[in-house]
């Protein structure tokens, strides 16, 4: 069975498994992020995030990595960026398809003010298989969105 972060309390994303990472400092910028985890427990699929500086914010990498020779899954990966005191300053929600013995690779820019992108001091890496298909927790997303008066 996975293990959950117990520091991440968001109810609204249920089901899904966390790890927290803390960000780091690279050359590219203030902060680098690389995280890693399994959306299914008992086969070898994987989420790889990593995000580094950019003009706009922050520029971010996924990889899904399914070595699973039959199954494809649609899958959840949703990112929340942490102050210190844990709270969520950002977040990123994307639901992307894996085919078996594949990868798939997708970036996305994150737009982030460089004020709020120096308090960001971890994040949160949720993953899970999406079993109500490729628009599963897009209601979520807008209402986390709004909260966090993100566009």
């Amino acid at each position: 069975m996975l293990v959950s972060d117990g520091t991440v309390t968001d109810k609204d994303w249920k089901d899904y498994r966390w790890a927290v990472v803390p960000a780091t400092s690279c050359s590219a910028g203030p902060i680098c992020i690389s995280a890693r985890a399994k959306w299914d427990w008992k086969r070898p699929q994987w989420v790889e995030f990593s995000a580094v500086p950019s003009s706009k914010g922050l520029e971010a990498k996924i990889r899904l990595i399914n070595e699973d020779r039959k199954d494809d899954d649609n899958v959840c990966i949703t990112v929340l960026f942490l102050s210190s005191d844990g709270s969520a300053l950002s977040i990123l929600h994307k639901n992307l398809h894996s085919l078996p013995q594949a990868v798939r690779s997708e970036t996305v820019d994150i737009a982030l003010r460089a004020s709020l992108l120096r308090r960001i001091t971890s994040i949160a890496l949720g993953t899970k298989q999406c079993r109500r298909g490729p628009h599963e927790d897009d209601d979520v997303y807008r209402r986390a969105k709004a909260r966090l008066k993100m566009r």
